[in-house]
């Protein structure tokens, strides 16, 4: 079952609960819902992608992760929410207020107790997973944050901005360790290596900038 507008984020995790093991991919899409498949191999070996459930929204879906454990998955709408919801049952967990304009960016830590978003409003919100609580709000760019990305098993988080920085900020502390600004156009994006040691950005300057843990 395909989407019927653009697709903004997929998101995937290996294993949840009541699965049988199969890989559940999930899919957010601009046209109000969101779209799960599981990922299997069948009996002779092929890996086939079959259609498991579909969630309707109240509006466009910005993006989606699931937790590390697969219990819950996150996702943000163009309304500024977030919603917290069980991975077995789909049914909703939590309601997360707070943004001013839509939430671009969002990621939980690898240990599942924090939610890091970053929204077009300028901000970083830090929040607690378990009862949906900002810890806190930063001010943190001077435009808007378009990647947030946990470091593994640290509370240290990157944001990217179209302000042409990236900022590694401590989640636990609220304190900003670093400002990586070294670009000439806006950044676009970020990624982070499986075990934390690098990480990639990409920058409307044509260039694609990796920095390495030493």
């Amino acid at each position: 079952m395909a989407h019927q507008k653009e697709v903004w984020e997929v998101s995937y995790h290996t294993n949840p609960e009541g699965l049988k093991g199969s890989l559940l991919v999930a899919s957010a899409s601009a046209d109000r819902t969101i779209k799960f498949h599981t990922l299997a191999q069948n009996a002779n070996g092929d890996v086939q992608l079959q259609f498991y459930e579909k969630i309707e929204t109240t509006d466009e879906v910005m993006g989606i992760k699931f937790t590390p454990d697969g219990r819950f998955f996150v996702f943000s709408l163009l309304d500024q929410t977030l919603k917290v919801c069980y991975t077995d049952s789909m049914k909703l967990l939590l309601n997360l207020y707070g943004h001013k304009l839509p939430v671009l960016s969002f990621d939980i830590s690898s240990d599942g107790n924090l939610l890091a978003t970053g929204s077009a409003d300028k901000n970083l919100k830090i929040w607690g997973m378990q009862f949906g609580d900002i810890h806190k709000s930063m001010f943190l760019h001077s435009d808007s944050i378009v990647s947030v990305r946990f470091i593994k098993d640290t509370h240290h988080v990157l944001t990217a901005s179209k302000d042409k920085e990236i900022k590694l900020v401590d989640a636990d502390t609220y304190e900003e360790v670093f400002v990586f600004d070294t670009f000439f156009g806006e950044v676009w994006g970020l990624a982070v290596s499986s075990i934390g040691d690098y990480f990639v950005a990409v920058s409307a300057d044509r260039a694609i900038r990796v920095w390495r843990q030493t």
